[in-house]
């Protein structure tokens, strides 16, 4: 269950850095120095953070893929993959290829009825018309994260 979710825009160029930060080194006094942060600091701008309760967000990953939307697969697939291995979160990086699909995300905030439907199936169990509105928060900060890609900048979307 993902407890947070942030966004932060970062040159193409940079990410090779975070993927060499991404993970922890061993001091020689055997102590862990984390460079992650520091790294994400100097080479990203911090968009939106989104602090639902449940996990709309991943629920709204698999809405997605279902109906042939694929936030989780980019160019940047293999980065992605090492920060996530790294870090223990899960990361997706949206690129450009990412930016035709922002207007069928903002069709899909009009289906609430439909979220909460998915979303009490997914899990199992009926959490009423609130868990389709924290979907809908859900895929807003998606949206909003593709429309912040531009030439040159991905966003890295971290799921902690």
């Amino acid at each position: 269950m993902s407890a947070i979710a942030t966004t932060t825009a970062v040159p193409v160029s940079a990410l090779p850095a975070l993927r060499r930060a991404a993970r922890p080194r061993s001091t020689l006094l055997g102590w862990k120095k984390d460079l992650f942060p520091e790294a994400l600091a100097r080479h990203g701008r911090a968009l939106e953070v989104l602090d639902p309760s449940g996990d709309p967000l991943d629920a709204l990953l698999v809405y997605l893929e279902r109906r042939g939307i694929d936030l989780a697969r980019s160019r940047h697939d293999e980065t992605a993959r090492e920060i996530t291995a790294a870090r223990g979160s899960r990361y997706l990086i949206l690129s450009e290829e990412h930016l035709p699909l922002a207007a069928t995300l903002e069709e899909a905030l009009r289906a609430p009825a439909e979220l909460t439907a998915f979303f009490n199936e997914l899990q199992g169990r009926s959490e009423g018309h609130e868990a389709g509105e924290r979907m809908r928060e859900a895929l807003g900060f998606l949206r909003r994260a593709v429309e912040a890609v531009s030439p040159g900048t991905v966003v890295l979307v971290a799921i902690l």
